[in-house]
């Protein structure tokens, strides 16, 4: 483990690897369709991480720090699929593509992380955005159960969503549902989600998971607030998300 975050007393990662720059500048078509990994992610997960590349630009290169020529970032749009969950929509992974955590899984290897993949309508996982996190939050300090507080949210997320029509609507009375919201995520280091309607089609047909049902804002999941025992055997090593 790493050195703890005096932030939030959780502990600094420790990356192993190459940026994506380096790792993708000599590969065929740039490593699109192929599985990369963070190593950082893999530290204290039993479930699987990873991300398929789905478009690569390495014309558009920027510095992050001047005072640190070879931290390069490229655009780098994938798949991911976080502690056995499957995003919903493309993400854009520029914000930490000058990260030396970055590593190619051999495609020998590729069948084994593909297993037990789950996409976001099967199953019943609510992921809060972090402004929803603070939208709750703060209905807590004003006196709310969190419970409550989190059936409000999730009511206000429905109605946004029924309106743009981009998810379906869930049962505003459904009470037992898991979430993030305990969970620590790093505010400062987001990657952006993609809009699956101006990806390219082609893209999009070609991996399924992307291609089953409309999607809506950020929606995914983590592992530390899925049951272990409300999962199916069959699926035991897999996590799952839900739109909201």
């Amino acid at each position: 483990m790493g050195k703890r975050n005096k932030r939030r007393c959780h502990p600094k990662p420790y990356y192993k690897g190459k940026p994506l720059w380096q790792l993708l500048k000599n590969l065929p078509n740039h490593g699109v369709g192929r599985l990369i990994i963070r190593s950082s992610f893999q530290q204290d997960e039993k479930q699987p991480s990873y991300m398929r590349i789905l478009a690569v630009d390495m014309a558009t290169k920027t510095i992050k720090n001047p005072n640190k020529p070879n931290n390069i970032k490229i655009p780098v749009t994938v798949e991911r699929k976080l502690r056995g969950v499957i995003f919903p929509r493309p993400v854009n992974i520029q914000s930490t593509s000058y990260l030396s955590d970055f590593m190619l899984i051999p495609e020998t290897e590729e069948e084994k992380l593909l297993r037990n993949s789950k996409t976001a309508s099967e199953y019943n996982y609510v992921y809060w955005s972090v402004a929803q996190k603070r939208r709750i939050r703060k209905m807590i300090a004003g006196g709310m159960s969190p419970e409550e507080a989190k059936q409000r949210e999730k009511k206000r997320k429905a109605r946004e969503d029924a309106e743009v029509q981009e998810c379906a609507v869930l049962n505003r009375n459904q009470t037992n549902f898991e979430d993030n919201f305990d969970d620590y995520i790093d505010e400062e280091e987001t990657d952006e989600l993609c809009d699956s309607q101006n990806f390219p089609k082609e893209q999009i047909q070609k991996y399924p998971a992307f291609s089953k049902e409309k999607f809506s804002g950020q929606s995914y999941g983590s592992k530390r607030s899925c049951s272990q025992s409300s999962i199916p055997e069959e699926v035991s090593s897999a996590k799952w998300t839900k739109c909201q």
